[in-house]
């Protein structure tokens, strides 16, 4: 039974942990307990019932669970509640599991056992965020949600074709001293054979030969084999990488600012503000992929929109503001909504908090390390009661320079 599916009282959306194994779920509740809204289920039929009896805006499951597997529920749940954002804990010897999970739709994102506090800290908070951006938009949700599967994807592809390596090398190393060893000592074991013909049975020296002749033959196809098996890892492994220097390539800022607006004007609409880009008709290109610099304005357009909304004493109204500042272009997104504290300010520059339920997209500690990495900054000023500036610093990409990667 569940531990605690009837000791939630409160309304609105919870986060939904199911596990067979009871101490997995104590640990999850006291690990998280405190900072989200969690129901616990100890199998796939009582988690259904769950879900159909109270609203779960995010579905945490275990990939390996008697009755009905993880794959199962989160199916389930995508068909009969795809809004729930879907996740899935698992060990990494389940990878066809994961890439099932990821290929079908069924998760956005995926865990591994053993799984670290902060990390899952930060997911949870950025999947309930990403629900939350489906109540306004559910087009916005998908997109941020697609975004995130096709990531996750190529991370476990890179990360297969990367564990691969080393065991492909010792093959490739391995078939190589056997073929070695078959040429030097085979012919000299078939010559005494023949020299001592007289002393051998006549069905062992048969066997024998047919032994040296299929171990000469299968030794050089495992080379061979060996050898194609490396070059293929390494060729996946270069597209895979080629597929990323493509796009951490740098982007075109004003293209992706104009496509981030329009896709929050519903939401703007909705909350009864005013969202506008004031800005030169042309930035450089900066180094940062698009889908980052993308992620990362949609959450803080968003979280700016959802303070807004709060506001009922003056017209509501988000500005996103461009220009160069050096080697640097340098994007401001401006709101007049409620503001935040010292102390929130303070936690956010400090990386221990991210910003509310309310926001979008994937929090402020993710976002600031999406630009982070490519050498820009993330930094905040607010008051409050007089709205909330976010700097947004990302450098220019140099004429000729390389990939980030």
């Amino acid at each position: 039974m569940s531990d605690d599916a009837s000791a939630h009282p409160q309304d609105g959306p919870v986060l939904l942990y199911v596990d067979d194994e009871h101490p997995n779920r104590v640990v999850f509740k006291q690990s998280f307990g405190r900072h989200f809204p969690i129901v616990t289920a100890a199998s796939g039929a009582e988690a259904k019932d769950i879900m159909q009896s109270r609203e779960v805006a995010v579905l945490v499951t275990d990939q390996r669970m008697p009755g009905m597997s993880g794959n199962e529920l989160l199916q389930w749940a995508l068909e009969h509640h795809p809004r729930a954002v879907r996740i899935v804990i698992t060990a990494y010897s389940d990878l066809d599991a994961i890439l099932q999970a990821i290929n079908r739709g069924l998760v956005a994102r995926y865990l591994v056992k053993p799984w670290s506090r902060p990390e899952v800290h930060a997911l949870l908070d950025w999947a309930l965020q990403a629900y939350g951006v489906g109540n306004q938009n559910a087009a916005l949700q998908i997109r941020v949600l697609e975004n995130e599967r096709l990531a996750t994807l190529g991370s476990v592809a890179a990360a297969v074709f990367h564990d691969l390596a080393h065991p492909v090398s010792y093959l490739l190393t391995n078939s190589e001293i056997l073929d070695d060893m078959s040429r030097d000592t085979l012919p000299e074991l078939q010559a005494l054979m023949r020299e001592r013909a007289d002393i051998i049975p006549s069905d062992l020296a048969d066997r024998l030969n047919h032994f040296c002749t299929e171990l000469l033959e299968l030794s050089a196809d495992m080379v061979h084999g060996a050898h194609t098996l490396v070059e293929t890892t390494a060729a996946m492994r270069r597209m895979l990488m080629a597929e990323h220097a493509k796009e951490s390539s740098g982007c075109e800022p004003i293209r992706v600012v104009r496509y981030v607006t329009g896709l929050c004007e519903q939401l703007a609409q909705q909350a009864n503000c005013r969202l506008q880009f004031d800005g030169p008709a042309d930035l450089p290109r900066v180094s940062i992929a698009s889908s980052a610099l993308t992620r990362v304005l949609i959450n803080v357009i968003n979280n700016g929109i959802e303070s807004c909304r709060e506001r009922t004493d003056l017209p509501r109204e988000v500005k996103v503001y461009a220009e160069v500042r050096g080697h640097m272009v340098h994007l401001d997104v401006i709101d007049n909504g409620l503001g935040m504290d010292k102390d929130l300010i303070r936690r956010l520059q400090s990386h221990q908090v991210t910003t509310k339920t309310g926001g979008s997209g994937i929090g402020v500690q993710q976002s600031r390390k999406l630009v982070e990495e490519v050498g820009g900054s993330l930094a905040f000023e607010s008051e409050r009661g007089h709205g909330t500036r976010v700097s947004i610093e990302v450098p220019v990409e140099a004429a000729g320079s390389p990939p980030q990667m």
